[in-house]
């Protein structure tokens, strides 16, 4: 088979492309990298773990919030930054912290170690939990970590995309 010399400078041109396109696939973030970036969004009395993820509602967060105000006491739920709303998915907890934020891997009851983000100490009868989000890759799921026991505990709502 002979090569003409343009089929080898083609050749030679997409040869000389594979470096790049490895060093991309290589140095190009991965969907864990997005988790790692997470943080508290605050609204109002309302503090919750970003990313949001995404529903059929819109972008959804789950935080808590403070009651009355006050860091006092505050209940978990569910923020929508579309219409600002919280949806309470819990009772008043007396606050231990709330200034303390988690950025870190972490095991969960159903065996997921993943990135667990969450921003407020509450007092609960199972001991200390905070309420937050679990990533991994591009998706999470709302639940809690509980601080006796290090594992975080999904709710029922599975795992969804990052918004």
């Amino acid at each position: 088979m002979r090569f003409r010399l343009g089929s080898r400078l083609r050749i030679r041109s997409v040869a000389s492309l594979v470096p790049f396109a490895l060093a991309a696939f290589f140095v190009a973030p991965t969907p864990a990298a997005y988790a790692a970036s997470c943080g508290p969004v605050t609204a109002g009395d309302v503090v919750a773990a970003t990313p949001y993820l995404s529903t059929a509602y819109g972008p959804i967060a789950h935080g808590v919030q403070a009651s009355s105000g006050a860091w006092g006491a505050a209940r978990p739920g569910l923020y929508s930054p579309l219409t600002g709303g919280f949806n309470p998915t819990g009772s008043n907890l007396a606050v231990v912290n709330a200034s303390w934020g988690q950025n870190w891997s972490v095991a969960s009851s159903d065996g997921v170690n993943a990135v667990f983000c969450g921003y407020v100490i509450l007092s609960s009868p199972y001991g200390q939990v905070v309420y937050g989000v679990q990533y991994s890759g591009s998706q999470g799921r709302w639940g809690n970590f509980n601080r006796s026991s290090n594992l975080f505990y999904p709710d029922n709502g599975g795992w969804h995309p990052l918004a």
